[in-house]
């Protein structure tokens, strides 16, 4: 398939280059990562759609992308898809996702995710805990589909951070949009860069996102611990103060038999009526837990590693990706912006794949599988390479990796 990248502050430029690619190579699809901002711009989406008359193009909100080397805040980015084999694509869109009975919403879902020749990448509105909660009723249960899936929660820097998502001009401030790529192969390195430290935990009472518990321990003096070289208390903690006090010390979720990461969970405020603290993703009772830390250094020596261990997969396979998917973590880039090291990331994944398309967005959750494979699991503080190469149609005996 042939790939087009885009990246551009303004959006004249923007609309300008989607022109072009659609006089270029007349995509069948296009992906776009907007500002969070230009949703409220009905001007603009109108512009889109006269630009894009009738592709289809799905957008999501954004609060940076990145192409190559670059990062940029409140720009434009996205890529465009021309299948020139047996490559082709179906769009599923659910509205209303947040209020949505979950069982309903596994069922439906799940029927849309039938072929392991495909890879699904889904993208959803903020609605954190319930796109959780779908992958874990789908992925987690007997006879789940063998798929690959790939995505992330839209994010935002607007006031209540606010998300959007699109199918064409049609907005969705809550749902979710599945695309499938069929006949499009796929693999996946993911980077945590987060170090364990201290005592490992059980968690004793949890419901949803919310931790009460922790070894019987209440969780209020669990902080009141963590928090002791600070001035705050845990009252204190809103969505505001934990990006600032505790988005470089997330929990690690272990898996008891084997005992390594399965995902990683960020600290999102807590809650002083129901004297719990809140996290951006499913905490589930009786799960182990560890602290960790990480600066700017373990952040991108972990993105070394993966970086050169996805490069070795690709010589040794000869895989050829026509598209290289960066999905990464708004929280795991604050940590770097605050070093001044935002762009550092970037130019390590630039510079070790330097022969092939690179693009991505950050994003409130990532999708994709663990370390072991195990997919539709849902990460915060993640980095996820995803390659994307259009298959012939015969059975690959490389298949996804």
């Amino acid at each position: 398939m042939k790939v087009v990248t885009f990246f551009e502050k303004d959006p004249v430029l923007y609309i300008e280059k989607l022109r072009n690619c659609l006089n270029d190579i007349s995509p069948d699809l296009f992906i776009l990562f907007l500002p969070p901002y230009i949703y409220s711009h009905r001007v603009f989406l109108e512009l889109l759609k006269n630009t894009l008359g009738d592709t289809t193009w799905i957008s999501l909100s954004s609060v940076a992308v990145m192409e190559g080397k670059r990062i940029g805040y409140d720009h434009f980015g996205g890529f465009a898809i021309k299948f020139e084999r047996n490559g082709s694509f179906e769009v599923y869109t659910v509205e209303n996702f947040s209020t949505m009975d979950i069982d309903y919403l596994r069922e439906i879902v799940q029927n849309f995710l039938k072929e392991d020749s495909s890879t699904y990448l889904l993208f959803s509105t903020a609605q954190n805990n319930q796109t959780n909660r779908l992958l874990d009723r789908i992925f987690k249960s007997d006879g789940y589909p063998k798929v690959r899936i790939y995505g992330g929660v839209a994010s935002s820097n607007l006031k209540g951070f606010t998300t959007y998502i699109s199918e064409n001009e049609k907005v969705l401030e809550d749902g979710i949009i599945l695309v499938k790529l069929h006949n499009v192969i796929s693999y996946n390195t993911l980077s945590f860069g987060f170090i364990p430290v201290g005592t490992t935990y059980r968690i004793t009472k949890a419901r949803d996102n919310r931790l009460y518990e922790i070894d019987g321990m209440n969780v209020e003096y669990f902080l009141f611990n963590l928090l002791s070289n600070t001035e705050l208390k845990p009252e204190d903690l809103t969505q505001e103060t934990t990006s600032e006090i505790l988005w470089e010390f997330p929990l690690l979720l272990i898996d008891e038999s084997r005992r390594y990461v399965t995902s990683i969970r960020t600290f999102n405020e807590f809650d002083k009526n129901e004297k719990c603290v809140k996290f951006y993703g499913l905490i589930r009772e009786g799960s182990l837990i560890k602290l960790s830390t990480g600066d700017s250094e373990d952040i991108l020596k972990d993105v070394k590693t993966r970086a050169k261990e996805f490069y070795s997969m690709l010589t040794y396979s000869k895989r050829k990706p026509e598209l290289i998917l960066n999905i990464s973590c708004t929280a795991r880039n604050y940590v770097l912006l605050t070093d001044k090291r935002e762009d550092s990331e970037q130019e390590i994944y630039s510079d070790t794949l330097r022969d092939f398309n690179t693009v991505g967005f950050l994003t409130f959750g990532e999708i994709g599988p663990d370390r072991f494979g195990k997919p539709g699991e849902f990460f915060n503080e993640t980095s996820i390479l995803v390659g994307l190469e259009e298959s012939d149609g015969l059975q690959d005996k490389r298949k996804n990796t």
